[in-house]
């Protein structure tokens, strides 16, 4: 009864009510042990009590037997060398390391030893639980779990994978850890200006990018502000053709940007991404430097992924990645050709030519909005225009390698210049052009389907209605081409062709050219269709 008392009492109160339950909690064999204890454990003090007054009565009892026997000085040996050896070393020894399975099977001898000295020791306990306090069990800080965890870790035959212990590590590391440790710099931040349009190069390298929110900006006072963010999902219905404006989808969509400081802790970061605001913040800090006002100055961006792979410890390689992670800094070996991705390119068939769904665009564009081809006004027979716009040449002016003063002819960029005359009109497909009018050179950007010099088609009509002299066209501004455009010309000459019935049927020359047969084979239809049946062209229809 010694050794019971004094191992129980080194072995049930050595283990506290957390452990007990999270032990109970577990999956091991020790479960069933744990659950059967903690009922008695969680009366802590009483317990106590207990097996102190059973412990000291027993060894009262056995001195007094064994002095009544042999003696005073001899009991006295014998009593301690017995009470030393079996009461209290090997009990505890065994107790502290199989407490759960002792406990477990000495749990009814334990309640029944509570209840019959309950009139004592319940009393006591009472008192000791109102000067004490409840009894909280082990409680560990970060530092402490952490090195538990590393503990679990590297002991052998404890059931903690490696890669569960790293995240552990990982999400205890969180509060510790702050937003300008894992950042990326913004000088490797790939963003867009709020001024950019969506065509298709620039939708060609946000999908060679591969990221899925791109933050916008805009300089103010020599300083780049975010302004919005670009979730790149946004684009999935957008046609590159249409070349819309970064600034339409920021005012459309409005997605919330969230900004941060370096500071700030992962923990606190997260709970914002967890909101549903962004999974993307900029982070930026306040410059007081110079005489001006203090300004916010962006040091970079932080993202979910980011946090996840702090938590994780290791890096996420998705579908996209150019680098495994902007901090290690390592490249992946992508192989995927980019080059096929100009199956795509909506230009590809567009070389010099317009497809007849262009054309046909065209010609509704012109007899919508041109005065010349409304109603009574338009001299000239549909399918005529129709053939007229189809056979026309189309310029593709790129902007890079090319002079500014020569004009489009000489391998130049001018379209117009201001007083000097000129026998074409311009309709713009695509690119965007510099108006630059009037004595102080105003300044203005057009865009595709602007029109300029309609005049030019005027009086080549009217030339040939009254038959009186053509009156020569000079334009009062100069237009230049800015940005990678294709441009169709209409000369006076064809026009005049047109408003005689000869494009009524397709120009024999433009029957022949070996353009016409090497770009589509749409163009082959409508030639071959123009053949069979000439002056007798039927409209085509946009799909």
């Amino acid at each position: 009864m010694s050794g019971l008392f004094s191992g129980l009492t080194l072995g049930l109160l050595g283990l506290d009510v957390k452990e007990l339950e999270i032990v109970a909690s577990g999956d091991r064999k020790n479960k069933a042990f744990a659950q059967s204890i903690i009922p008695i454990r969680r009366h802590g003090n009483w317990l106590l009590c207990t097996l102190l007054l059973g412990n000291v009565a027993v060894n009262a009892a056995l001195s007094i037997l064994l002095a009544q026997v042999s003696g005073g000085t001899l009991g006295f040996i014998i009593s301690t060398a017995i009470i030393v050896i079996f009461g209290e070393i090997i009990p505890q020894a065994c107790c502290s390391r199989y407490a759960l399975y002792i406990g477990a099977k000495t749990r009814y001898i334990v309640m029944f030893m509570m209840f019959i000295m309950s009139v004592i020791a319940w009393p006591i306990s009472k008192i000791l639980d109102w000067a004490l306090g409840p009894e909280f069990g082990n409680m560990y800080t970060n530092m402490e779990l952490k090195q538990l965890i590393k503990i679990h870790k590297d002991q052998e035959g404890v059931e903690l994978d490696v890669t569960t212990a790293k995240m552990l590590e990982g999400a205890l590391n969180l509060s510790g850890q702050t937003v300008g440790q894992i950042m990326t710099p913004w000088e490797q931040v790939y963003k867009l200006s709020l001024n950019q349009t969506l065509g298709f190069e620039t939708l060609m390298t946000i999908f060679k990018r591969g990221y899925s929110r791109i933050p916008v900006v805009d300089v103010v006072q020599g300083q780049e502000t975010v302004v919005g963010l670009l979730i790149v999902k946004d684009l999935i219905l957008l046609d590159p053709e249409d070349e819309i404006p970064v600034s339409t989808l920021i005012q459309l969509f409005d997605h919330k940007v969230l900004c941060t400081w370096t500071d700030t802790s992962l923990e606190v970061i997260m709970h914002d991404f967890q909101k549903g605001l962004s999974h993307l913040a900029i982070v930026r800090k306040v410059n007081n430097e110079g005489p001006l006002d203090p300004v916010y100055e962006n040091l970079g961006i932080v993202t979910l992924e980011d946090i996840i792979e702090v938590i994780l410890q290791e890096n996420i390689v998705d579908e996209s990645d150019v680098f495994i992670s902007m901090r290690s800094k390592a490249k992946l070996n992508r192989k995927f050709d980019f080059d096929k991705l100009a199956l795509f390119d909506y230009r590809r068939n567009l070389k010099g030519v317009m497809l007849h769904t262009e054309a046909m665009a065209v010609y509704h564009h012109l007899i919508k909005s041109v005065r010349l081809f409304f109603g009574n006004n338009r001299k000239v027979s549909e399918v005529g225009l129709k053939n007229l716009l189809f056979s026309t040449p189309v310029i593709d002016v790129k902007v890079e390698g090319r002079t500014e003063s020569e004009w489009v002819d000489e391998n130049g960029l001018i379209l117009y210049k201001e007083g000097v005359r000129t026998n074409h009109c311009v309709l713009i497909l695509e690119g965007r052009v510099e108006i630059l009018a009037g004595r102080q050179k105003f300044r203005s950007e057009h865009a595709r389907w602007s029109l300029f010099c309609d005049g030019v088609l005027q009086n080549a009509q009217r030339h040939w209605e009254s038959r009186t002299p053509y009156l020569d066209f000079v334009p009062d501004f100069t237009c230049r081409v800015i940005k990678d455009s294709r441009v169709l010309r209409i000369s006076k000459d064809s026009f005049l062709m047109c408003l005689e019935g000869k494009y009524n049927t397709l120009p024999e020359s433009f029957k022949q050219k070996p353009s016409f047969n090497s770009h589509s084979d749409e163009k082959k239809e409508f030639a071959m269709e123009v053949e069979r049946e000439p002056g007798n062209i039927q409209p085509f229809e946009i799909a």
